[in-house]
């Protein structure tokens, strides 16, 4: 089974009502979830985010699952916004023609950054 990937678009929150410490001892704060895009097997874009950015300071929900971790315990990453639009970008280039790259960078692009306080995207192995 191939490594596949799941991104969160997220405002991340900032009451510390809703603060949680997770089994490291770090403090998580939630962010609530505005849109999924599951992008499936796309080692050049996942290879960029592992090597490049570093695990989120919030948790979601999926359903009634908290998640602070992906399905391989490794913790979910956080990516800017305009960070993801130029990581897809650049691999859209250099992979060629893959049918989910340009409707997950129309999202992304949709979005307003006026309009969120602090929105980012979470990747998600799976």
């Amino acid at each position: 089974m191939a490594y596949e990937s799941k991104f969160y678009v997220v405002e991340k929150g900032f009451r510390a009502s809703e603060s949680i410490r997770d089994t490291a001892g770090d403090d998580k704060v939630w962010a609530e979830k505005i849109a999924m895009f599951d992008l499936c097997s796309v080692p050049e874009v996942s290879d960029i985010i592992r090597k490049n950015y570093k695990p989120t300071d919030c948790y979601i929900y999926e359903g009634d699952e908290m998640l602070v971790d992906d399905q391989y315990c490794e913790p979910l990453i956080e990516v800017p916004i305009r960070d993801m639009i130029d990581i897809i970008e650049t691999v859209i280039p250099k992979t060629g023609y893959y049918r989910r790259y340009l409707p997950f960078l129309s999202m992304l692009k949709g979005f307003s950054l006026n309009d969120w306080v602090n929105l980012v995207v979470l990747h998600y192995g799976h």
